[in-house]
């Protein structure tokens, strides 16, 4: 992991609305001999598993640790969790950047053939009444 972090939590997403990738999210770049340094961060740090290369993504609004973290539908949720030791009643939706609600992955290229098969069709509906 490019930036060594202390209570973030983490998730993936399956691949069906997002690419499959996991997620490391908030926590803070310190450890606990050194309160001095102690920084909670709202930093998001994405794995790739298939090019095994780590990229960062959006911050969430509110940097936080020790919170809950949920993914539902390929959009992860931080619920809660502690700043400068206080509890967040704040809950924020991460949507990854390739995230693609109407039509999964899986249904694209499917949708694109038909599309074209529907365009040639009435093409050639088209040609004939012309002749």
């Amino acid at each position: 992991i490019p930036t060594g972090i202390i209570s973030a939590r983490a998730c993936a997403t399956t691949g069906l609305s997002a690419p499959k990738r996991i997620y490391v999210i908030g926590g803070a770049t310190s450890s606990y001999a050194r309160w001095e340094s102690y920084n909670v961060i709202n930093l998001t740090q994405i794995y790739d598993p298939e090019t095994d290369k780590w990229t960062t993504g959006a911050p969430m609004l509110t940097p936080r640790e020790y919170f809950g973290i949920a993914v539902i539908n390929d959009e992860a949720f931080a619920i809660g969790g502690v700043k400068e030791e206080k509890f967040l009643a704040v809950n924020e939706k991460y949507t990854p950047a390739d995230f693609i609600p109407e039509f999964p992955s899986w249904t694209i290229l499917p949708l694109f053939l038909i599309a074209t098969l529907v365009g040639v069709t009435v093409r050639n509906k088209i040609k004939k009444r012309k002749s």
